[in-house]
C-alpha cells in the first residue's frame, strides 16, 4: 500500500502485493463509498444514505472521516481537492472525453471551492497505451502518435493535464508509474484482471502537506 498525506487530506493506493489471492480481496479495504462505475461523466455527491450499487464514476464530499473509492486497472483515478470539499473519479478515454474532470471541479465550484489541488494515480501512459487506427477519428490529434506498425499511442495524462488548465489548480502531482510498464500495480493489458483500489478522507485534524509516497508491507 502507497500511503500519502495530501494538504489535510489522506490518499492509499493498493498495490498488487497487498491482494489476498486466497481470499480474492485486499483485506484492509473495507468501510468506503463508491459507485458502479459505467465509464460514463456521472459525478454524485455522497449522503449518508449513499448505495454503493449507484451507477456513476466519481463522488465528492465534505465530510470528515469517510473513504471514497474508485477501482482501476489502466484508467484514471483523479482526487481533486478544495478547502472544503474533495472528490475522486475514474476516468478512462471514454470518461474523459465524456467530461468528467469537468464535472466534478463544476460541481465543487457550485459549493463555493476557488482553488484546487490535485492527485493523478498511476495509469496506463503513452509509452504503454497502444491503440488502432480507428482512434485516429476518436480522439484529438495532438494526443495520438503515431507508431511504425500503423497503430498510435494515446496519452491521456496529456489529455488531463489539458483540461485541468481551465481550473484554479494550484498544485497537481503525478504519481511516475505506468500500471502496464510498471511492477507494483495490476494492469488490464498486461492480462492482470484486477482493480487497484484508490481511496481518499479528508482528515479529522489538520494535516501538514507531504510530498514523499510512503510504501506499507
Amino acid at each position: 500500500m502507497q500511503t500519502f498525506d495530501f494538504w489535510n487530506y489522506e490518499i492509499h493506493t493498493t498495490e498488487k502485493s497487498d491482494f489476498d489471492t486466497e481470499k480474492g480481496y485486499y483485506p484492509w479495504v473495507q468501510d468506503f463509498f463508491c459507485c458502479k462505475q459505467v465509464h460514463s461523466k456521472l459525478v454524485h455527491e455522497w449522503n449518508p444514505d449513499w448505495q454503493n450499487e449507484t451507477e456513476g464514476d466519481g463522488l465528492y464530499s465534505n465530510q470528515k472521516g469517510i473513504w471514497l473509492k474508485v477501482g482501476v486497472s489502466d484508467c484514471n483515478a483523479v482526487a481533486v481537492m478544495g478547502k472544503e470539499r474533495f472528490g475522486i473519479v475514474h476516468a478512462g478515454r471514454k470518461g474523459l472525453q465524456l467530461g468528467i474532470i469537468e464535472n466534478l471541479i463544476d460541481k465543487l465550484q457550485a459549493k463555493g471551492e476557488s482553488d484546487f489541488k490535485v492527485f493523478l494515480w498511476p495509469a496506463i501512459r503513452k509509452c504503454c497505451y497502444e491503440v488502432g487506427a480507428e482512434f485516429s477519428e476518436r480522439c484529438e490529434a495532438q494526443y495520438l502518435m503515431p507508431q511504425a506498425n500503423g497503430k498510435f499511442h494515446l496519452d491521456m495524462l496529456g489529455m488531463i493535464q489539458d483540461r485541468l488548465k481551465a481550473f484554479p489548480c494550484s498544485e497537481i502531482h503525478i504519481h511516475p508509474e505506468c500500471t502496464k510498464c510498471g511492477k507494483h500495480f495490476f494492469s488490464y493489458r498486461r492480462k492482470d484482471g484486477i482493480n487497484n483500489f484508490i481511496l481518499i478522507r479528508k482528515k479529522q485534524a489538520w494535516s501538514s502537506l507531504s510530498n514523499l509516497f510512503v510504501r506499507h508491507k
